[in-house]
Parts: C-alpha cells; sequence; structure tokens
C-alpha cells in the first residue's frame, strides 16, 4: 500500500480492531487510521503524582493514590438523583469517595479489592473525593503517566482507545515527511510520527508542546494553501462578472428606531462597498453578543432585494430562523419575505415554492431547507449564513446550482482572536463590530455551587414577580441522556425535564410562576409554540437546552441560569448570558457549579470576571487544549483540532511567508509529497461534508 493510502485505510486495518469495534468507532465519525490519529485529546491528565493518602493536599491539582475498598459500597437517592459512598484504605488514612449516578459500584468494587484512584483530595475532618477516576491495581503496570483524554470514547472504552491509537500512530512510523525540508529546518519541527506519538502519549509536556506546535502549523499551513488556491482560483473565474447590487438604503437607516453605532456603521460601509462590487463579495462580520450584527444582515437583504435579486438567510436552528423571520417582517413589512424550514406543511411548502421561482426579489429565512432540491430560486444575489452552520460540500453544491456568484456574508458571534482570524480567513474580508448598543448594561455574573440551590429558587421567584423573565438552562433533556461536557468533568447532570418538574413545583406557592419546557428532541410546532409563549409574556420562566444559546432575543429575559456550568466551555457560556441583558434593565447570570472541583470553579472565575467576548474567547483557546473552538465548522471549514494559538502566535503570523518561501524553495519530490498531503486532506473533509474549493 502507498504510504499515502495507509490514511485512508479503513480502521479494520489497525490491529485489533474487529467489525464489533469498528461499529462503534463509526459512530464516534472514526472510520479511517486519518480519523483516529487525528483525532487529538481534549485534554491530559497528569498522573505522575502517586502518593499515599496521608499526604494528599487540597490545592486543586490532580493526585493519585493506591487503597484498598475497606466498606462496602452504600447508596442514596433524592429526586430521582442517586449518590454511592464507600472507604478506602492504603494504611496511612482513610479517604471516603462519593459518586454520583454510579449505582454499579455496588456490583463491581468489593471490601478488599485494591485500586488506584485519581482525584482532587477535599479535607474537612476527613480526606475526601467526589468522583475520582479508578481502575483496578496491577504490580506490573507503570501508572505514574501523563494520560490522553478524549472526548468520547463510546463502548470501545478508554483503555481500548488508547491502545487502538498506539496501533494506528505505530503503522505511520515510515511515512514520508511532507512537509518541506526548508519548513521542518526552519522551525526545528518534530517528525509526523514523533509528533503523534508526542501528542498522544507525551512522556512529558515539553515534548507535548513541540508535538503541538508542529501540528498546529502543518494544520494551518494546510488549510491556508487550501484557502489561498481556492482564492486564487475564484478571483480568476468571477473578476467583473457579478452584477452589482447598487441600492440605496440609507432611507431604511434614517427610518430605524435607533442609530447604528459607529462599529455598525463602518461594518455597513465595507458591505455596502463589496456588494456594489463587480466581485463576489466573501465577508465574515465578526461580533460579541448582542452587537448589534443581525440588522446589518437585515439590511443587506434589504439592499439585495431593492436591487432586484433574492436573498437568503440560513440560519442553524428552526427556532432561530422562525425568530429572524418573525423579527425582519414585523420591521420591514413591504419586502417580500418567506420563512423555510423542514417542519413546513405541504400547503406552506407549495407557496414558499412558487414565491422562490417567481418572486425575483425575495428575502428567504430557514434553515437547511432552502437548499433542497425542490427549492429552484429566479435570482438569488445574497447568502448570508451563520458560523454554526454546517456549510459543506453537498450544501455548497446545491447553492452553486440555484446562483452564479452571490454575495457570501458570514455572521460570527464568537469572537475570534485576530491572530487566528487573519491565519484562517485568508480569503474572506472581515468586519469587526466591537460596540454594544447604547442603554446596555455589563450582565451581573455569579459562580455557586449546590449549596445556593434553595436561594435561586427564591431568586426566580422574586424576578419573575416583579415582571423579570428567566431562562433556565440544563445539559441534557432528560435523566437517561449521556452528556459528554467540553472538558468531560464529572458531576451530578440536571436534566431540562427534571428541572422543569421542580419549576412546576415551585410554582404551587408560587402562582405568578409560568414555566415552559423547550429542547431540540420537542416537534417543531411545539418548539415555536413554547418559544412564542416566552416572547410574548404568557410564560416567564423557559427551561431548556443549549437550542437557546444562538440569537434568541426577549429582551425582557433578565435572569439566566445555567446548570452545571463545569460542563460548558466559556465561548459557550458567554453565548447563552447574552441571551439576557438585551433591553435596558439589570440581568444577572448565574453559573451553578456541580463538579466540586477547585480548578473547575477557577475556570468558571474567567467567566465571571468579564462581559468582554473577545477576553473570554481568548481564555477559552488558552484552557481547552485541543478541541473543537468553532463548533460545528466555520465557512465549510473542518472543526480546528489544535490550539495553543496565543503561544504560538510569532509561529502562525509568517504561515504566509512561509508558503511563499516554499513554492520557490520545493524539489520536484517535496512538491509531490506535499500535494499528496492537501490531496489526502480535501479527501477527508469531502468525506465529513466540509468544503474548501
Amino acid at each position: 500500500m502507498d504510504s499515502f493510502e495507509l490514511f485512508s485505510s479503513s480502521i479494520t486495518t489497525i490491529k485489533g480492531i474487529g467489525e464489533k469495534r469498528a461499529e462503534e468507532l463509526n459512530k464516534m465519525g472514526i472510520h479511517t487510521l486519518y480519523d483516529l490519529v487525528f483525532n487529538y485529546p481534549l485534554r491530559y491528565e497528569d498522573r505522575r503524582d502517586v502518593r499515599s493518602i496521608d499526604k494528599l493536599t487540597q490545592d486543586g491539582t490532580l493526585q493519585g493514590f493506591v487503597a484498598r475498598v475497606a466498606s462496602r459500597v452504600t447508596v442514596q437517592r433524592n429526586r430521582n438523583r442517586s449518590w454511592c459512598t464507600v472507604s478506602v484504605t492504603d494504611g496511612t488514612d482513610v479517604a471516603k469517595l462519593t459518586f454520583f449516578n454510579a449505582v454499579y459500584l455496588q456490583r463491581i468494587m468489593k471490601p478488599g479489592d485494591i485500586y488506584v484512584f485519581y482525584g482532587y483530595p477535599e479535607k474537612k475532618g476527613q480526606v475526601s473525593l467526589v468522583n475520582p477516576s479508578f481502575e483496578k491495581y496491577k504490580a506490573d503496570k507503570q501508572y505514574k503517566t501523563i494520560l490522553p483524554v478524549y472526548r468520547n470514547e463510546g463502548k470501545v472504552g478508554a483503555a481500548g482507545y488508547r491502545k487502538s491509537v498506539a496501533f494506528a500512530c505505530e503503522m505511520l512510523k515510515d511515512l514520508p515527511e511532507y512537509l518541506p525540508s526548508c519548513i521542518m529546518k526552519k522551525h526545528k519541527f518534530m517528525s509526523l510520527y514523533d509528533s503523534l506519538m508526542g501528542l498522544h502519549f507525551p512522556k512529558d509536556f515539553d515534548v507535548l508542546e513541540e508535538a503541538k506546535r508542529r501540528l498546529l502549523y502543518e494544520e494551518i499551513l494546510v488549510i491556508k494553501e487550501l484557502l489561498e488556491k481556492y482564492s486564487r482560483r475564484i478571483r480568476s473565474t468571477s473578476a467583473g462578472a457579478k452584477e452589482p447590487r447598487t441600492a440605496n438604503v440609507q432611507d431604511i437607516i434614517d427610518s430605524l428606531p435607533y442609530k447604528l453605532t459607529d462599529a455598525q456603521s463602518d461594518a455597513w460601509v465595507e458591505i455596502s462597498r463589496d456588494m456594489e462590487s463587480h466581485s463576489p463579495m466573501n465577508r465574515l462580520v465578526q461580533g460579541d453578543v448582542g452587537c448589534g450584527k443581525s440588522i446589518l444582515a437585515f439590511l443587506s437583504l434589504i439592499k439585495a432585494s431593492s436591487s432586484g435579486y433574492q436573498a437568503l438567510m440560513m440560519a442553524p436552528t428552526e427556532v432561530l430562523a422562525t425568530q429572524l423571520y418573525k423579527d425582519f417582517s414585523k420591521m420591514f413589512p413591504n419586502i417580500p419575505s418567506v420563512l423555510i424550514t423542514g417542519g413546513m406543511k405541504a400547503a406552506q411548502k407549495r407557496e414558499a415554492v412558487a414565491l422562490a421561482r417567481e418572486c425575483t426579489n425575495l428575502v428567504a429565512f430557514g434553515t437547511h431547507a432552502l437548499l433542497v432540491d425542490d427549492m429552484e430560486y429566479a435570482k438569488v444575489g445574497l447568502v448570508v449564513t451563520d458560523e454554526q452552520h454546517r456549510f459543506g460540500v453537498e450544501q455548497r453544491k446545491v447553492l452553486q446550482s440555484k446562483a452564479v456568484y452571490p454575495d457570501v456574508m458570514i455572521m460570527s458571534a464568537t469572537p475570534i482572536p485576530r491572530t487566528l482570524s487573519l491565519t484562517m480567513y485568508g480569503d474572506t474580508d472581515i468586519s469587526v463590530v466591537n460596540q454594544l448598543p447604547s442603554g446596555r448594561q455589563p450582565v451581573k455574573t455569579f459562580v455557586v455551587n449546590p449549596s445556593y440551590d434553595e436561594r435561586i429558587r427564591a431568586f426566580i421567584a422574586k424576578t419573575t414577580k416583579e415582571g423579570g423573565r428567566v431562562y433556565i438552562v440544563c445539559p441534557l433533556v432528560e435523566e437517561s441522556d449521556e452528556a459528554e461536557g467540553v472538558f468531560g468533568v464529572p458531576g451530578e447532570l440536571v436534566s431540562a425535564e427534571e428541572m422543569y418538574r421542580e419549576v412546576t413545583e415551585l410554582s404551587a406557592n408560587s402562582p405568578w410562576i409560568k414555566p415552559v419546557l423547550i429542547h431540540g428532541k420537542m416537534k417543531k410546532a411545539d418548539k415555536e409554540a413554547a418559544m412564542e409563549s416566552f416572547r410574548v409574556g404568557e410564560t416567564n420562566v423557559m427551561v431548556a437546552t443549549t437550542v437557546i444559546e444562538v440569537g434568541v432575543n426577549v429582551p425582557e429575559a433578565n435572569l439566566m441560569i445555567i446548570q452545571n456550568g463545569e460542563r460548558f466551555g466559556l465561548s459557550q457560556l458567554h453565548q447563552l448570558r447574552g441571551r439576557v441583558g438585551r433591553g435596558n434593565t439589570e440581568a444577572n447570570c448565574i453559573v451553578v457549579d456541580r463538579s466540586g472541583k477547585e480548578d473547575v470553579h477557577n475556570r468558571l472565575k474567567i467567566f465571571k470576571s468579564s462581559n468582554d467576548g473577545f477576553y473570554i474567547a481568548e481564555k477559552d483557546l488558552e484552557l481547552r487544549g485541543p478541541g473543537n473552538f468553532f463548533g460545528t465548522g466555520q465557512h465549510g471549514l473542518p472543526p480546528m483540532k489544535m490550539s495553543a494559538f496565543f503561544k504560538n502566535s510569532n509561529l502562525l503570523a509568517g504561515i504566509s511567508e512561509d508558503i511563499e518561501e516554499m513554492n520557490g524553495t520545493m524539489t520536484e519530490a517535496e512538491q509531490e509529497r506535499f500535494s499528496r498531503r492537501l490531496e489526502t486532506e480535501v479527501q477527508q473533509m469531502q468525506q465529513n461534508n466540509y468544503y474548501i474549493g
């Protein structure tokens, strides 16, 4: 087999992976050797600190110890929740362990058994740990290691997953180096094999940093080279081909009930210039939550419509698409508009199809339903899409069949640090909206533990009695769901259905509390009804999952409660907080940390300390380590696997110059190998429905 073909070979070619394990890995999106080795660890546990129980310290660091089970596992239950307790000893002291929702421990953890435990000790009279990791002790095994932790190992199990990764990396040992020698020497990079081994199984953190440095650079280099190739091709084929969208919408701007901020005005000048040019617009409008990006999108839609073109605005959820449509049609009733979603009734669908075919200045809002086969458009001139919208190969092909050189605008509510923006969006112009509308007050933020539950219930009653509205966000829909948090942090999980029952019980003594439940498993009509009841004030406490994370706008909402804040990244918490404080009244956000871990609490304190989305985004990237900062993809790009952007900002800033240098110095053999690497990346993107060119 050609060395490069190893990347695309089935995972069944890896030692130890049979059909059953392959099926489980497939469910996780891992089909090839490439998928496995480039599925980077989410985080690492430094398990080198193994000591006796009497030497454990309460300093927020992960510590390990070997101990014998000294008691039977006892189980207690309350409100459909359970927790187990067990005592263990190593002869120097006794530790009390608590595990949430782990009744199975009664079956497997028996007195006399010896385990290795890792966790965050507390000392309140007695040494105690909450949800420590554990495994059966084996005398011949090395336990002082740096352990990679992946987002989800499914039924394969953590140990089995790591073993498969090790075998896969070994298969790539003889893969020829595809980064040009000038780049390898200039930056003193490790080989690919050493980098993968250093990333998945680091001997120490210095090796890990060197591995991350090479793989980060490689990821950005490959994607940026593909972007530049695509950009050059588009510029060469579309220059002068587009008809400008020249309509003047200043009268619309003057009629708004508020004045645009300076940042909005500057962005609008840039958008207008792009739309009035002979080349297709390709612009990212980036800004913090609540900064007023939606009105810029609306003005762009009106400019296209008034110029005689159709405009599409694609949203990631039906809830948001519906809200955008209602807001637009209410503000601008004279502009023909339609909502197109997958849940439309047959009569609505027929009407939408007819409008799309006949109304040449139609503004259409929707989800991917905008691009289904039977939607034929008369004259699409603008597409506005959301950063969380997975806009992949098939969707791009469909769009290209419905429009010729349309203007494209991406709305990003995730502030992206400047270094990363310049690196990743080499083919895209960027507008930054970094001001909030006048009158907005910073949201007061609090991070608390479960002991505040009763006080939170009282605050809900007080807020609603005074006419406010409340969001309560939970990580699960129901108790039986599984949730893998951003950081994989264990803790007692609160479900939306359970919380809805609790709020309903609360309303028995506080009849002015009117709760409503909304989550992704509900039917479209039920979600719309729930959202509308909250918007108009028929209900005043919305218990939800993160379905309300992006774009939902209810100015009267002034209290956000986020359960299990430990399960979310800082940027996602910031997005959720952005749902309140959109009016002119004081707003509060309460994050309940149920992890019981000091390091998690310290991370959440960063969120508490700032309302600045750009600062929070930087901290989020620093803290997450390898992982997907962008969610489901930006501009059709695959999720970013590497981070540490800020430690390596100088390295990234010089990538454009490196591309120019290597294109002028590569040997024929190096060009061939690097081209094969680009081909491999494109194949993987296409397989996962991402798109560059």
